[in-house]
């Protein structure tokens, strides 16, 4: 029996998500049922309007909740692995609220512990909509988030069980192979972001470069979590003296006030670093790749080089792709690297051969 937590805050439209994990699961040969925690607590108390079970006395909310989690015991035995979605914490009325006790969680022995995440003006935009009454905010929303993962963390920790953040704009099927293929190699993919961005043909080839690994392992993309535009938009349509921005959440245009993105710009930029850090750790290995302006100079990178430096530093094998043929790596990438290959596809038969499974 393998049993997955998953945690995440609101806003995330997780169950179709791990709809389609258990789909993936089943076609793999899997028994796996994920057990939606909310779902379960309206079911034992169908009177109880959707969106108000925190309003419960406390008694009676732990009450359903020790409830909840013995039906997951009892109907568990039916299946060969399960996934337990739930919150680690709420926002709620302007306060924190734990969303479970560790104790209902250790009976079930969990394995492991995932943490979803989505983009803040993704999260912000489903929030508002099912509970506009709440007035979230962008800051609640990334301070939720990072609650979220902290707390998962402890609880992970408390089980002695390996913790995972991952983003939901991977393929469901990275998050099968991380759960059910775990001998397949972890790699975190760093390449260069912001000095790309005006660069469509180097982007495509990191579009590229990021699709060939994905075949083959279980890949951590930092761009699943791609919250940087909106930093720069904020910030140029304040220099252009506008009040807002236009922006794409959902497939749909929105509009988004200044005043609302500002005072978390500082917010995107360390949380980006916090977190792509951690995804660096949770990795087995760390692929970076150098691509190449016009004239054959490789494109710098100082978030690349952070992340490099962090693998190297807790012990990561470090895999350089370095396409060029007028510059060669310096001492630093030299000194940093446990193999530095010319092209994707050395790298990738390199990877394979080495780490098969």
């Amino acid at each position: 029996m393998r049993v997955v937590i998953f945690t995440g805050q609101s806003g995330l439209d997780r169950k179709p998500y791990l709809t389609e994990l258990e789909k993936i699961a089943e076609a793999g040969g899997h028994r796996f049922k994920v057990f939606h925690v909310g779902d379960i607590m309206y079911s034992l108390n169908p009177a109880l309007q959707r969106g108000r079970i925190l309003d419960l006395p406390l008694g009676e909310l732990n009450a359903l909740l020790m409830a909840c989690f013995e039906r997951i015991r009892r109907e568990m035995v039916a299946y060969d692995s399960i996934g337990v979605s739930m919150h680690a914490t709420f926002r709620w009325k302007r306060g924190l609220i734990g969303g479970t006790d560790y104790s209902l969680i250790e009976p079930l022995r969990p394995d492991v512990f995932v943490t979803l995440i989505d983009d803040v003006s993704d999260v912000f935009a489903r929030l508002n909509e099912e509970y506009p009454e709440k007035g979230y905010t962008y800051k609640d929303v990334m301070v939720w988030r990072e609650e979220e993962i902290l707390t998962t963390s402890i609880f992970a920790a408390l089980s002695k069980n390996d913790r995972f953040v991952f983003a939901r704009k991977h393929p469901a099927r990275t998050l099968y192979k991380l759960l059910f293929q775990p001998k397949k190699l972890r790699l975190y993919v760093s390449f260069p972001i912001t000095a790309v961005i005006d660069k469509p043909d180097i982007v495509a080839e990191i579009g590229n470069f990021k699709d060939e690994l994905v075949k083959h392992f279980t890949v951590f993309d930092p761009y699943t979590i791609s919250e940087k535009r909106l930093d720069y938009l904020a910030k140029a349509a304040k220099k252009a003296g506008k009040s807002s921005i236009e922006y794409l959440v959902g497939g749909r245009k929105t509009n988004i006030e200044l005043a609302d993105l500002l005072p978390i710009l500082p917010d995107i930029d360390d949380q980006i670093i916090a977190r792509d850090l951690i995804l660096v750790e949770q990795s087995g290995a760390i692929i970076a790749f150098y691509p190449c302006l016009e004239n054959g100079t490789p494109v710098h990178s100082a978030g690349r080089e952070r992340e490099v430096q962090h693998a190297r530093d807790t012990a990561k094998p470090v895999y350089l792709i370095w396409p060029s043929t007028v510059h060669e790596p310096g001492p630093f990438e030299v000194d940093a690297a446990t193999k530095i290959f010319r092209s994707v596809p050395e790298a990738q038969d390199f990877l394979l051969r080495t780490y098969a499974a």
